[in-house]
């Protein structure tokens, strides 16, 4: 079983009284009418519309959606609620429904600040003022005035066409989905924002005053502050209805993905892998001194299979395939394995693991957990990955 896992990163915490898989901010633009733009959300980022006539809601993907005019029209957010700015958590994700044409560095969303110009994060076209493009642009600049990240997609995106972007950064590894399908991945240095970033904005960017005016149509634009799977940009693309329960969002002290993609409060990570093919699984644990464990089994991983106050178990330990790799929890189930470089009870790690997948077709259930005396359960857990060896 040892040769079944690699990879490791830190995820942040779960906002205070929300639902794991809720977003940050979720704005459907089915309105009709007003002024506004209602969060679906729990926070209450409502929208407000700023430069627009009536009668700018057009025919979406999912109900209506916003018509911008490219030269005035956007949606701020004032005040800023929880869950907002996204950038100021390591983890999270952005998705979104739109359509326009060619145009050149115009924005569908950003992150500002109307003291500090320098700070930015913004979602929109590539090209310039001058020479338009069909290809979408994450960028992501420092307080310092540093660009980090100025990053350019692979497929078109403004050709006066529905198309659906998902931009997923866990902590500095940022993937870029186009109408479902991973189009681009990138790694950067990941600013740190705090003091920074009080504005926020739909189809411009808004620090002490607002530019960069997209022109086309936006629809179902949703924040969230966690790590978004392939498996969840796809149910956001295909339908408006919030993401499933049932997979906890890591806790500190616990993390795990699997070849560069975490889980998340709605699905499990997932990937797979050809037989002999390397993989990796990544580990993350802050909590020092005390024992961790990666319990496994072959089998899928269950939603909600043994609920605690604040922990959820969705690997099944008394399945008879169960193993525990480290050795660290009480089991009477399978082998104890160490992993290399860190032999119980040491537990503060980041540490990643390069393995191959064996020469025969296996399906695993993995979770990474933590000992932590400060939770109500006593334990902090990940949620799990799931490896396919067809």
């Amino acid at each position: 079983m040892r040769t079944l896992f690699t990879s490791a990163l830190v995820f942040s915490s779960l906002l205070l009284g929300q639902s794991p898989s809720d977003p940050a901010a979720w704005w459907t633009f089915d309105e009709s009418t007003g002024t506004v733009a209602a969060d679906s959300g729990p926070y209450s980022n409502t929208g407000l519309l700023t430069g627009f006539p009536a009668g700018n809601w057009v025919t979406g993907q999912l109900g209506n959606a916003l018509q911008f005019n490219g030269t005035s029209e956007f949606v701020t957010v004032t005040p800023i609620g929880p869950g907002l700015p996204i950038q100021l958590r390591p983890l999270h994700s952005f998705t979104a429904w739109v359509r326009g044409p060619a145009q050149g560095d115009r924005r569908i969303y950003s992150e500002g600040d109307n003291v500090n110009l320098n700070p930015l994060f913004t979602v929109g076209s590539a090209g310039n003022g001058t020479t338009p493009s069909t290809k979408l642009r994450v960028f992501v600049r420092a307080p310092n005035g540093g660009n980090r990240l100025d990053a350019v997609s692979v497929g078109d995106v403004f050709d006066n066409t529905w198309h659906h972007v998902a931009w997923v950064d866990n902590a500095g590894r940022g993937r870029l989905y186009v109408d479902g399908v991973l189009d681009s991945e990138w790694a950067y240095e990941l600013p740190n924002f705090a003091g920074s970033l009080s504005r926020v904005a739909v189809g411009a960017v808004l620090r002490a005053t607002a530019g960069n005016f997209f022109t086309g149509a936006i629809d179902d634009l949703r924040l969230f502050p966690f790590c978004l799977t392939t498996t969840d940009v796809n149910l956001i693309r295909l339908s408006n209805a919030p993401l499933p329960g049932g997979f906890q969002l890591n806790q500190p002290g616990a993390s795990l993905d699997l070849n560069g993609e975490p889980g998340s409060p709605a699905t499990p990570a997932q990937t797979v892998v050809s037989q002999g093919a390397p993989f990796t699984l990544r580990l993350s644990s802050t909590q020092v001194g005390f024992p961790w464990e990666v319990v496994g089994a072959a089998a899928s991983p269950v939603a909600n299979l043994l609920p605690a106050s604040q922990n959820i178990l969705n690997v099944n330990y008394q399945d008879p395939s169960a193993f525990f790799l480290n050795g660290g929890f009480a089991s009477n189930f399978g082998n104890s394995v160490t992993l290399p470089g860190f032999p119980p009870p040491a537990s503060s790690l980041t540490l990643t693991l390069n393995f191959t997948a064996p020469l025969a077709p296996v399906a695993l259930s993995l979770q990474f957990g933590t000992i932590d005396p400060a939770s109500p359960d006593g334990i902090r857990l990940s949620q799990p990955a799931q490896l396919s060896v067809p």
